[in-house]
């Protein structure tokens, strides 16, 4: 599985804190495009995630 299909399948679970912790990590390991691909989740985190879970990962520096 590629580091992109890892983060595209963090969606398919309740979204949490520990999601945008391993957004960051598969993005810090991947490279190029997918790299950025990966870093356009985030959007995604932000739209789908609860305010409370979304302010929490950003106290923590997730995103």
């Amino acid at each position: 599985m590629t580091l992109l299909e890892q983060a595209t399948a963090l969606f398919d679970v309740d979204i949490t804190v520990d999601t945008a912790r391993k957004l960051l990590e598969l993005e810090e390991q991947a490279n190029g495009n997918e790299a950025k691909k990966i870093s356009e989740l985030f959007e995604a985190f932000a739209a789908a995630a609860s305010e409370e879970v979304y302010k929490e990962a950003f106290r923590k520096g997730y995103i």
